[in-house]
């Protein structure tokens, strides 16, 4: 891990812990959704480079950044970003935002106990069928699911679930393998013949 992905991992952290205690964890996600979005980001690597900037001095920056939180209704929220901005300001780490934003949705979901998992099929599955595959992943796991999903055709059919701990295999490709090897370790009497 690079040292660019430990700092902003400690600050989004930082920024969640805080969230935690102020009980504003989804309204802070939320905010930071909005920066992240593909309508405001074009805007938000200037504006950080505009922060970033030696000639502003820190009264211009506050003025920047309340003017950047002003949008946010709940005041407990806009006090936490703010404060939370101004310290990456003052600890010259405001190059790490776009990561932090990007980072914290993770943090929530850990937090909400969902595992992380990859679901590879042979073939695109309908929407119904994937919906009751997730559901009845999720009751064995136990806790609710989000997974990136990817196609390899050599699995036949069926599928593969995998997580950091868990590995669940149900494809084709892996029950004709296990058919082929029980076949081999089992000695076929020949019939007598009558």
């Amino acid at each position: 891990m690079k040292s660019s992905e430990i700092v902003a991992t400690r600050y989004a952290q930082a920024l969640f812990d805080a969230a935690t205690e102020q009980d504003c964890v989804r309204s802070i996600q939320e905010y930071l959704a909005q920066l992240a979005s593909e309508a405001v980001a074009p805007y938000l690597q200037p504006f950080v480079r505009l922060l970033l900037h030696p000639s502003l001095s820190w009264a211009q920056k506050g003025a920047l950044v309340a003017r950047l939180c002003e949008p946010i209704e709940e005041i407990k929220t806009r006090q936490l970003l703010k404060t939370f901005i101004d310290l990456l300001i003052r600890k010259e780490r405001m190059a790490s935002f776009k990561d932090i934003c990007d980072l914290y949705p993770a943090l929530v979901e850990r937090a909400r106990g969902v595992v992380e998992g990859y679901l590879t099929v042979a073939y695109p599955l309908d929407a119904e069928i994937k919906t009751r595959l997730m559901n009845r992943l999720a009751a064995c796991v136990g806790k609710p699911i989000r997974y990136v999903e990817k196609e390899d055709p050599s699995l036949i059919g069926g599928f593969v679930f995998a997580t950091r701990t868990l590995l669940l295999d149900a494809s084709v490709r892996t029950a004709l393998a296990r058919l082929k090897t029980h076949l081999q370790q089992t000695s076929v009497m020949a019939l007598p013949t009558i």
